[in-house]
C-alpha cells in the first residue's frame, strides 16, 4: 500500500505539474491568439491608408496638373502679357480687323468711369494683379464673334468686360469696335 500512495502522490504531482504548466501555455496561447487578432487589425487599417494614400496621390497628381493647367493661363511677366498682344494681333490680322490698337494698364482696381465685369473688381487672389487692356478696330459684325471667339479659345485667362459696338456711315458695313478685356498676372 505504501507504494501505492507514493504512486499516487507522484501521480497526483505530475497531473498538478501538468495541469499548471498546460493552464500557462494555455494563456500564453489565448494572449497571443489575441495579440494576433490585433495585428491583423492594424494591418487592416494599414491597408485602408495604403488604399487611401494611393487615391490622395492620384488626386494630389490630378491638382498639380489642373495647378499647371491654370498657371499657364496667366502670363508671368510682361514679357508674357506682350507675347499675349502680339497673338491677338496675329489673330485679328487674319481675320481681317482694320486699324487694331491696344492700350493696356496694370491695376488693382478697374479703371475709372467704365462698367466692369464682377470677375474684374477684384483678383481672385493677392498674388494676381488685374491688367486692364483696351482694344480698338474696325470690323463687321460677323469678324467680331469670330475674334471673340479665338479670344475665348485662347490658352490665357481673359475677362471681356465690355464689347461696344459703334455705327459710322463712313466705314459701313464696318462698325467701330472697343473691347475691354482683362487678364490677370502674378505679381
Amino acid at each position: 500500500m505504501k507504494g501505492f500512495k507514493l504512486l499516487i502522490i507522484i501521480l497526483w504531482i505530475g497531473i498538478s505539474i501538468f495541469a499548471t504548466l498546460f493552464g500557462i501555455e494555455f494563456k500564453k496561447n489565448r494572449h497571443l491568439v489575441k495579440e494576433k487578432k490585433e495585428i491583423s487589425k492594424e494591418i487592416e487599417k494599414a491597408n485602408v491608408s495604403k488604399r487611401r494614400l494611393t487615391t490622395l496621390e492620384r488626386e494630389l497628381k490630378f491638382l498639380y496638373e489642373k495647378l499647371k493647367s491654370v498657371s499657364k493661363k496667366i502670363p508671368q511677366d510682361e514679357r508674357e502679357l506682350l507675347e499675349f498682344l502680339k497673338k491677338l494681333s496675329i489673330i485679328g490680322e487674319a481675320i481681317g480687323l482694320n486699324n487694331l490698337e491696344f492700350t493696356y494698364r496694370k491695376g488693382s482696381a478697374p479703371p475709372k468711369n467704365t462698367e466692369s465685369s464682377p470677375y474684374s473688381s477684384s483678383a481672385p487672389s493677392s498674388n494676381l494683379q488685374p491688367i486692364y487692356i483696351e482694344a480698338t478696330f474696325e470690323c463687321e459684325y460677323p469678324r467680331l464673334v469670330y475674334f471673340l471667339k479665338k479670344i475665348y479659345e485662347a490658352e490665357e485667362l481673359v475677362v471681356v468686360d465690355k464689347v461696344s459696338v459703334e455705327r459710322d456711315k463712313n466705314i459701313l458695313p464696318q462698325q467701330k469696335i472697343k473691347l475691354k478685356l482683362t487678364i490677370y498676372t502674378f505679381r
